[in-house]
């Protein structure tokens, strides 16, 4: 079976200590990808580092811009 996580920020600061392993997870799980939707531009570079890195799981960015942060969206 192939999954696929259609909507996880892994890219967040949360994740900064156990990222590895959260893939580790989703991978002994049957997840092949990982969809990651960033919520603010200033986060694109790092998503676009996760994203070129070879993993476990293959993470895909999705840049834009969440309305919820909107605030940090404007000049």
């Amino acid at each position: 079976m192939r999954l696929i996580d259609s909507h996880c920020h892994l890219d967040l600061q949360a994740f900064d200590s156990d990222r590895e392993l959260v893939l580790w997870h989703a991978q002994a799980n049957d997840v092949t990808d990982i969809i990651v939707p960033a919520v603010q531009s200033s986060g694109w570079q790092k998503l676009k580092f996760l994203s070129e890195q070879k993993s476990l799981v293959k993470v895909h960015a999705a840049y834009g811009l969440h309305p919820v942060f909107q605030h940090c969206h404007e000049s």
